[in-house]
C-alpha cells in the first residue's frame, strides 16, 4: 500500500534517525548528547542547546561557534547567533538551486474520490528503537483538525504486539488523523499527532503510527543545537515529487496563509532545520536530496502550514491566489510557494505534515483534469 504521508518508515526516518544519532551514539560526557554533535564531547557543561552565561565570556557554552559574549539560543535571526555552520541562516530563503524532482502531476491528479468504511489493522511502534509499544492510546477520526474531530474521535489501545484492530471506523479514500501516545511513570510520552493519512480504495489496509518518549522527544532540538521552549511543537516532515521521491533545494518556512491575497503571515520564535542522510545537519540551509524540514519552537494553533518556497522548475508548479496569481516570496522574489500542507500544532508534541505532489492514492483519483 502506498504511504501517503511521512508516517510508517518515513517517521522512523526523520524522527527515529534523528534521535538514534544522539540517543544511540557515544556520549563521553553524559550531557545528552552525542560526540559526534557536541562541540566539546569530554565537558558536560558545553553541548548544543547549553545557556551562556556572563562569567566565562569567551567560553561557546551552546555550540553555535560564538563564543564572544552571552548569546541566545536557536534565534534564527541574529546572524552571530546561528546555531549552524552555514553562510547564511537556515530561515533567510536564499537559495540559488532550481527544485530538483518531476512536478508533471501538480494539477493534474482528478478528484478524491471518497470510499467505503473499512477495516484496517494498526501497528504502534517507538520512534527511537522501532520496537512495538504496547498498551498506547490511538485516537483516530476523519478529517485533519483534533479541535472540531477529537470530539467524534474513537479511541484504541494497542495490544502486547503493538497491534489494534481499527475496524469499521476510517473510509477509504478519505483523509483521516491519528493521535499516539502512552503514559508512563514517570514520564509521560510526549503525543504524535499527524495528519492527512489516506487509505487507498483497495486494501490491505495497514498502518504503522508512532509513539515518542520523554527522553526522544527532549532530544529532538538539542541535536539540531536549539532549546525546547515549553508549550510549543514540532512541525515536521517531508517534501515528494510525483514518483514520491524526495525533492531538494526547496526552503521550509511556518504560516497562515490568506489565498484571496497570497499574504502569509508567520508565528513568533520558531527555527528552522534541515537534514542529510535523514540524520540532523546543522550545515544546511536548504533542504536537501532527504526532502526533510523540521521546524522547531511552533506555537500552538490550528491555521498554520508547513510552506515549501523554491525556483520553479516551470511557473506552472507555484501555488497561486484564488485569483490565479503566483504566490512570489516576499523576502526573495525569486522563490514561489511550490508546495502548503495544514499542520495543527499541538503544544509539546511533534507534529507531522507531509508535502507530497501526489496527493492521494492513484486508486482514489476521479476523472484526471485538463
Amino acid at each position: 500500500m502506498r504511504q501517503p504521508l511521512f508516517l510508517a518508515s518515513s517517521a522512523a526516518l526523520f524522527v527515529g534517525s534523528l534521535l538514534l544519532a544522539a540517543g544511540c551514539a557515544a556520549d563521553g560526557d553524559g550531557d545528552s548528547v552525542a560526540d559526534s554533535l557536541d562541540c566539546a564531547p569530554e565537558d558536560p557543561t558545553i553541548y548544543p542547546g547549553a545557556p551562556e552565561t556572563e562569567a566565562d565570556v569567551g567560553i561557546d557554552n551552546d555550540c553555535d561557534g560564538d563564543a564572544s559574549e552571552v548569546d541566545a539560543v536557536g534565534d534564527d535571526d541574529d546572524a552571530g547567533d546561528d546555531d549552524d555552520a552555514t553562510s547564511s541562516d537556515p530561515g533567510d530563503l536564499d537559495t540559488t538551486e532550481v527544485v530538483t524532482g518531476d512536478w508533471s502531476c501538480k494539477g493534474n491528479q482528478g478528484d478524491l474520490i471518497p470510499g467505503g468504511l473499512v477495516d484496517m489493522t494498526a501497528f504502534v511502534e517507538d520512534f527511537e528503537d522501532d520496537v512495538a509499544v504496547a498498551n498506547a492510546t490511538i485516537r483516530v477520526w476523519s478529517g485533519n483538525d483534533p479541535d472540531s474531530g477529537v470530539a467524534g474521535a474513537i479511541e484504541f489501545t494497542s495490544d502486547e504486539l503493538g497491534n489494534a484492530s481499527i475496524d469499521q471506523v476510517l473510509s477509504a479514500c478519505t483523509p483521516y488523523a491519528v493521535y499516539t501516545f502512552k503514559e508512563f511513570n514517570p514520564p509521560v510520552t510526549y503525543p504524535t499527532y499527524q495528519s492527512n493519512f489516506i487509505l487507498p480504495a483497495n486494501g490491505p489496509y495497514a498502518e504503522t503510527f508512532t509513539s515518542v518518549s520523554f527522553s526522544t522527544y527532549n532530544l529532538v532540538a538539542l541535536s539540531l543545537g536549539l532549546e525546547v521552549e515549553p508549550g510549543k511543537g514540532i512541525a515536521a516532515g517531508r517534501i515528494s515529487d510525483c514518483n514520491d521521491v524526495p525533492v531538494a533545494n526547496g526552503e521550509m518556512t511556518v504560516g497562515e496563509i490568506d489565498w484571496a491575497t497570497g499574504t502569509i503571515t508567520e508565528p513568533e520564535g520558531y527555527s528552522t532545520r534541515y537534514f542529510l542522510d535523514e540524520s540532523p545537519n546543522l550545515g544546511s540551509d536548504q533542504i536537501t536530496d532527504d526532502g526533510l524540514f523540521g521546524a522547531i519552537n511552533v506555537p500552538p494553533g490550528d491555521s498554520w502550514n508547513v510552506l515549501v518556497w523554491g525556483i520553479p522548475q516551470d511557473e506552472a508548479h507555484c501555488d497561486t491566489t484564488t485569483g490565479g496569481d503566483i504566490i512570489w516570496n516576499t523576502e526573495n522574489s525569486a522563490l514561489c510557494l511550490l508546495g502548503t500542507s495544514s499542520v495543527f500544532v499541538i503544544g509539546d508534541s511533534v507534529n507531522i505534515a507531509n508535502i507530497d505532489l501526489i496527493e492521494f492514492p492513484p486508486d482514489c483519483a476521479g476523472a484526471i483534469d485538463g
